[in-house]
């Protein structure tokens, strides 16, 4: 998961929308389809004042972001409404900044443990919400 940072404006701007993506995990036997698709479901938005919201196998996240021309990481502030202090000494210490990397305007890639078991996910930006 992450450590926690301050935004910065002028590099979060060029960042700012709502991407989505879904992850590569495979459907355990039994599970109904809308809870699979629920659970491969992401959503990272980016407003321009350096915060982020995210969703992530169901888990709704937010915080702050440091961001350059090319790549950013997201330092999670909330899990489910509850500040990370509140998590047990383990679980804040296994927190991972979340690692972005831009491939065009319109796609980025993300990395963290919390999303996708370590392995990078593509997320396109969905043009149809504005902030």
């Amino acid at each position: 998961m992450l450590f926690i940072m301050t935004g910065c404006g002028g590099g979060a701007r060029a960042w700012s929308g709502t991407y989505r993506g879904k992850l590569d995990i495979v459907k355990p036997a039994g599970m109904e389809e809308s809870v699979f698709t629920s659970l491969s479901f992401v959503r990272l938005t980016i407003k321009p004042d350096g915060t982020f919201y995210l969703i992530s196998m169901s888990v709704p996240m937010e915080g702050t972001g440091q961001f350059s021309s090319q790549s950013a990481n997201l330092n999670i502030e909330t899990i489910m409404g509850q500040p990370i202090k509140m998590l047990g000494e383990a679980d804040r210490l296994a927190l991972k900044p979340i690692e972005l990397r831009r491939i065009n305007e319109k796609t980025l890639e993300a990395r963290s443990p919390k999303i996708g078991q370590g392995e990078w996910l593509r997320l396109v930006l969905d043009l149809s919400e504005s902030l």
